[in-house]
């Protein structure tokens, strides 16, 4: 599984999607699935950032038509979504991994924890999990449900 260890600074983010962008191009992923795909993976890479602690890992696997990304960092601490506010500059990114993933999730381990997401590569248009059609990833992430 390709990975990429980042050295938590300001630049990681800018290495993840250049990361993600080359194994996207080897998989042969465009258009708005590749958007997706590198709009969350910075979400992870920022929240691992935030509020997680070195060692920060970002992993990527294609398995048949689904693109997994993962990040791994060293705060054992969980992420939640939280509710949606839309005074709120900050705490959308993991509604936007909830909304734009087919699936996503976090694995305790040993040294911190593993968040990660998975998308369908082989779908046309990009929708959310709900089924229903995204048809701009700048539009403001809907409340929970």
């Amino acid at each position: 599984m390709p990975s990429l260890e980042l050295d938590g600074t300001p630049r990681a983010p800018r290495d993840a999607r250049r990361f993600i962008d080359s194994a996207l191009d080897s998989w042969g992923v465009a258009g708005d699935r590749r958007d997706a795909i590198r709009l969350l993976a910075t979400e992870l890479v920022t929240n691992a950032l935030l509020h997680g602690a070195p060692p920060i890992v970002i992993e990527a696997l294609r398995a048949g038509v689904t693109i997994r990304v993962s990040v791994r960092d060293g705060n054992p601490t969980l992420p939640s979504p939280r509710p949606f506010d839309v005074e709120a500059p900050t705490g959308h990114g993991m509604l936007l991994v909830q909304r734009l993933s087919r699936r996503w999730g976090v694995e305790p381990a040993a040294d911190g924890k593993l968040v990660w997401f998975e998308i369908d590569a082989g779908f046309e248009d990009l929708t959310d999990a709900a089924g229903a059609r995204v048809s701009s990833l700048a539009a403001s992430p809907p409340s929970l449900r």
